[in-house]
């Protein structure tokens, strides 16, 4: 569950509550309403700590995914390094604009929004380092002299 939910369900418990508070609050002894509206203090006290709490779960977890993410993206090219270093020919009929497409994708996403941004274009600029390479090659190896 995200935030919205929470924040949605809670004011659905409150809202769905607050009629029924008002009917039985004028029955109330002034001590016992004021007892009551402490009580609720406290539990909405409780709640918007629960709140803060699963925020910053959500935040930790998306740096974590974005750091695993950049992690094997980052994998994936040096592997892709090492097989055009050792084996150039099998790589020069692969189309580059579409060589780690979803990969770019998701490093500009980290660039954009993470923490991770100055990795992120580390590992792209090698991605685009890569592509240009490949592109050259090809276009030096169907020029004709």
């Amino acid at each position: 569950m995200d935030f919205r939910h929470i924040s949605f369900a809670l004011l659905l418990l409150t809202s769905c509550t607050g009629s029924y508070l008002e009917d039985s609050s004028q029955e109330m002894p002034l001590t016992k309403q004021r007892q009551r509206v402490a009580f609720l203090q406290k539990k909405l006290q409780m709640a918007e700590k629960e709140q803060k709490k699963m925020t910053e779960e959500l935040e930790r977890l998306s740096e974590e995914v974005t750091l695993a993410k950049l992690s094997l993206i980052s994998r994936l090219v040096s592997e892709c390094e090492q097989e055009i270093l050792h084996n150039p020919k099998k790589w020069s009929g692969v189309p580059t604009e579409s060589l780690f497409l979803k990969e770019r994708e998701s490093l500009y996403e980290m660039i954009q929004t993470s923490s991770y941004s100055f990795e992120a274009q580390m590992v792209l600029d090698k991605i685009l380092q890569i592509i240009t390479e490949l592109s050259d090659e090809k276009s030096t190896t169907y020029k004709k002299p």
